[in-house]
């Protein structure tokens, strides 16, 4: 029985040393195929700038170690990072085994960056800045965790001084080679950067990000998703404090090998300034139908000029940029152009503000054509026309409801006061933003500019030009679904627009904004009409000292008869002209709000008058809280109209 057991033993004993043989040596067949595939990859963008190569493998029955190096290849600049790997060999490699690790795999490993002159002051921040420990399975997929370790750096450049406080990440992470596929779960506690110098601060703060990324290269296409998200992101800018407070921001591009698509979406639950809770902020931009290959080549063409730069021993060198960028312009130009070969659309938006009572909400979409390459010799080229020749619409869509902008407003007045001394104080707790806020919508409705769509109100524009022409072949505008012909549209938007403008005044809206902003600068300065009033009078006065040196020249004997009559008709003549001169200021309307010398308002005034009411001129000439303006207009309105009915009888 011993005998059997022994010799069932030593071949146990035997598979496991010839398994674990054979798998050590497909595990360089692996490592080896794996720099290979990732060169590949390399070589389709950047060609063989980066590159990497396996120095110094040694094979052993149950583990061996190779050098994983990371080659940068440029003229004068030729380096190289190197990885150290300590690997175990599969089927069951006897340090998980020690472990309690018992899954079959063809090895696992342990890596760490080696120090050299070229990365000595990651180690100069961190004893081991880089560790990679994981293993392959036996159907090659790659499982492990990724440690970049903490550090902090504070020094002083010149006059300023930097900080940057970073609490190193956790990775864990899925790795494929065909298809390449890579998958990772990252955690970074925090982050921190200030930077101060004599011009301002800034300091950004982070806190507890969590990364799930998504990288799918096969095929030669490019396709990931990455979702981020932070506790906290804090910006203080010159002691001003900006929170976005769980914020979270996707990513994704989308590339079918003909077609890419550019997705970012961020939104924070709160966005505050100052500890001032403005509520929630959205913000999504999207770009689709982009040429793949084109997007592609832009990116190499760069890739190839920033190398060229670089490779200059010198330095950077700007003439040297320019005149690269220079040469590729021709090529650069027509793969800019190649991306809209597709017809693609770019949307901004919705940019969205929320708070508990609603939200208000912007969001722009252009659709564009595939451009005509001709007219660029042209020596009257029109770049702005040619960019309106490429968009095919236009979607403008804004909405919002009053309970919102009622629970907005009340503190976007808080922080303008704050930071602009020049408004007059106001007891916030005294004004009635919710009917301020009803007012708005009432106006914006009843002008029907906006829409009343249930609780909200809605303005959506679409100029949508027939199939493969511009928006100068424009045909209908939808204006809130209303179908108009462009010109139509045009003149009802700005109809409504006026009309809008015009209910604001009548109904108190533009008078309540007025004086939560009201300008104590306005006060302390006199504007120029102030300015020229001042230097009217100061003429008259200068007119009436000549006027009185000029009779007093006039000096009489008092037995002569003649001269005192002289004197005393130029005296009846100084006061006659004072008198009309008084009664012009008053009988003349336009004087009231026009600055005498300012003949281009008298004509305005004037022309207006023949068209408008006095009401109506006086709302065009007058604030509608400056009584002082309206008393004097309403004077010389009545000064008008006086001589007129006295005048009627005699005629």
């Amino acid at each position: 029985m011993f005998k059997k057991l022994a010799i069932a033993g030593v071949v146990v004993i035997a598979g496991y040393l010839g398994s674990t043989w054979y798998v050590g040596g497909t595990a360089k067949d692996h490592i080896q195929k794996s720099v290979e595939l990732h060169n590949a990859n390399l070589q389709k963008y950047i060609g063989d700038t980066v590159y990497f190569s396996i120095e110094d493998y040694k094979a052993g029955l149950f583990s061996s170690s190779f050098i994983q190096r990371v080659n940068f290849k440029l003229p004068n600049f030729n380096k190289h990072i190197d990885f150290a790997y300590e690997i175990q060999n599969g089927p069951l490699p006897w340090a998980d085994m020690r472990q309690g690790k018992f899954a079959l795999k063809k090895y696992s490993f342990e890596s760490k960056l080696l120090k050299n002159e070229l990365i000595q002051p990651l180690f100069d921040l961190a004893e081991n800045p880089f560790h990679v420990s994981g293993s392959v399975g036996l159907d090659g997929i790659e499982k492990g965790t990724q440690f970049v370790a903490p550090f902090k750096i504070d020094k002083k450049i010149d006059e300023a001084h930097i900080v940057f406080d970073f609490g190193g990440i956790d990775s864990d992470y899925t790795y494929a080679l065909e298809p390449f596929k890579l998958e990772s779960i990252s955690k970074m506690p925090k982050f921190t950067m200030k930077v101060s110098d004599p011009n301002g601060n800034l300091e950004m703060v982070s806190t507890d990000w969590l990364i799930d990324a998504n990288y799918d290269l096969s095929d030669g296409k490019t396709n990931s998703s990455t979702k981020a998200q932070a506790a906290t992101l804090k910006y203080i800018l010159d002691g001003i404090a900006i929170d976005l407070n769980q914020l979270s921001v996707n990513d994704s591009i989308v590339d079918d090998g003909k077609l890419m698509s550019f997705l970012t979406q961020a939104s924070a639950k709160e966005f505050k300034i100052d500890e001032l809770n403005l509520g929630g902020l959205d913000y999504d931009t999207s770009y689709d139908r982009i040429d793949a290959p084109a997007a592609k080549q832009i990116f190499s063409t760069l890739f190839e000029i920033v190398k060229e730069v670089m490779a200059d021993p010198s330095g950077f060198n700007e003439a040297k940029a320019e005149e690269l960028i220079q040469q590729q312009s021709l090529k650069l130009g027509a793969l800019a152009l190649a991306i809209f070969n597709h017809g693609p659309s770019l949307t901004y938006g919705p940019i969205r503000l929320t708070n508990d009572k609603g939200s208000a909400d912007l969001s722009v979409k252009l659709d564009f054509l595939q451009p005509k390459l001709s007219g660029f010799n042209d020596p009257n080229f029109d770049v702005e026309a040619y960019i309106m020749s490429l968009i095919n619409g236009v979607k403008v869509d804004i909405s919002g409801n009053a309970e919102w902008f009622a629970e907005f407003l009340p503190k976007f007045v808080a922080l303008t006061h704050k930071y602009d001394d020049t408004i007059d104080p106001v007891d916030l707790s005294t004004i009635d933003f919710k009917n301020i806020s009803e007012l708005l919508e009432q106006g914006l409705v009843e002008s029907k500019l906006f829409k009343k769509e249930g609780q909200r109100i809605k303005l959506q524009v679409l100029a949508k030009a027939p199939e493969k022409q511009s928006i100068s072949a424009l045909e209908k505008v939808s204006v809130n679904g209303e179908e108009l012909g462009l010109d139509e549209a045009q003149a009802l938007l700005m109809e409504r627009a006026d009309k809008a403008t015009e209910l604001l005044d009548e109904n108190g809206f533009t008078e309540a904004i007025e004086t939560l902003f009201e300008s104590t600068y306005e006060e302390a300065i006199p504007d120029e009409s102030e300015e020229s009033d001042d230097a009217n009078d100061a003429a008259q006065a200068a007119a009436d000292e000549a006027m009185a040196a000029a009779i007093e020249s006039l000096e009489c004997a008092p037995d002569d008869q003649a001269c005192i009559e002289e004197r005393r008709e130029l005296e009846e003549a100084i006061k006659e002209l004072q008198r009309q001169q008084q009664e012009q200021d008053l009988v003349d309307p336009a004087l009231s709000v026009c600055d005498p010398s300012d003949q281009a308002c008298i004509d305005s005034f004037n022309n207006n008058k023949q068209v408008m009411s006095d009401a109506e001129l006086a709302k065009l000439f007058c604030a509608p809280n400056d009584q002082e303006c309206l008393k004097l207009f309403d004077q010389a309105v009545d000064a008008t109209a006086a001589p007129q009915a006295d005048a009627a009888p005699a005629q």
